[in-house]
């Protein structure tokens, strides 16, 4: 039984005219129910119910037969909604949600359904906290745009070790490679559950910037699904509510804090509010690096997390 998801909103983009009619959103819907052809309609969203799974689709923006949509695909195993924007183009505004539709099918809602039938997966691979975590791996197709000379890149082969640092005991990591570039410049990003790798992305721009390109552009994508599996997998004794409570609660009392003395005292409140003393820890260090986030906003912080253990 499939009940109703939460829809984030989607940014609009002011450049373009954005669409936001009534009979545009339906025909999405249909597209998508054509190409799946086991999907239904359910109120405002395409709804896979034997996997549980939810699509919302809005058109940020049309502009000469070019199509702007965000999906955003819902599923129990995710914290992190995963959001995609797809950009397409066609013979008419019809066409190119289509085509759109098409586009996200192929790049992201087939390589979900492979991952929950655990179909085809292309690797596996382990993530270390304190504990080992174990994934199987997922990948789509590269598409993109355009035509370069020189030898194809295996992106896994490139950034796998880099992402496999980044993996916690999430149940699932929704990672997307792009890297674009014309005549003259070149850009690269690396996202894993809607968060850019500043790092990631930058190693895969000094790939990127040496293209020797035919065509006007030429752009490269790829999506990686990473599940963890059973045997590691250890789910959260807290709920995102209870940490969003907890962490409320601790911002009002640094808001507060005017001492040394007070501020080990948060600590220890810390500690009785939420029962833990690893997330309580944890939220008690990493506030303060988020406060300086925004008194140096200027300020290149690294991705490196290390961990310390007592003996």
């Amino acid at each position: 039984m499939f009940f109703r998801k939460n829809k984030a909103k989607p940014e609009k983009n002011e450049d373009f005219i954005v669409a936001d009619t009534q009979d545009l959103h339906e025909e999405m819907i249909e597209s998508l129910i054509a190409i799946c052809e086991d999907g239904i309609s359910y109120e405002d969203a395409f709804v896979l119910s034997d996997e549980d799974i939810y699509v919302y689709a809005d058109i940020l923006s049309i502009h000469d037969n070019v199509v702007q949509i965000l999906f955003q695909l819902h599923h129990d195993w995710l914290e992190d909604t995963i959001f995609e924007a797809i950009a397409a183009s066609g013979s008419s505004v019809h066409d190119a949600i289509l085509n759109a539709c098409k586009q996200y099918y192929d790049q992201v809602l087939s390589l979900y359904r492979k991952a929950i039938r655990n179909d085809e997966k292309q690797y596996t691979c382990e993530g270390f906290t304190q504990e080992r975590h174990f994934f199987d791996v997922f990948a789509s197709k590269l598409g993109g745009i355009g035509k370069k000379e020189g030898p194809d890149v295996d992106y896994w082969a490139m950034l796998k070790e880099a992402i496999c640092l980044r993996l916690g005991n999430k149940k699932v990591y929704w990672v997307k490679v792009f890297a674009s570039k014309d005549k003259e410049n070149a850009t690269a990003e690396v996202w894993i559950n809607g968060k850019e790798a500043k790092e990631l992305s930058q190693k895969l721009l000094a790939y990127a910037i040496n293209w020797d390109t035919i065509s006007a552009i030429h752009t490269e994508k790829q999506c990686f699904l990473f599940v963890q599996q059973e045997r590691s997998y250890e789910k959260s004794d807290f709920t995102k509510n209870e940490i969003q409570e907890y962490t409320r609660k601790a911002l009002q009392a640094f808001e507060t804090c005017k001492g040394k003395q007070e501020h080990v005292k948060i600590r220890s409140q810390l500690i009785k509010w939420c029962e833990d003393d690893s997330l309580a820890y944890e939220i008690f260090c990493f506030l303060p690096e988020l406060y300086c986030k925004y008194a140096y906003p200027y300020v290149e912080f690294g991705e490196k997390l290390f961990l310390v253990k007592k003996k």
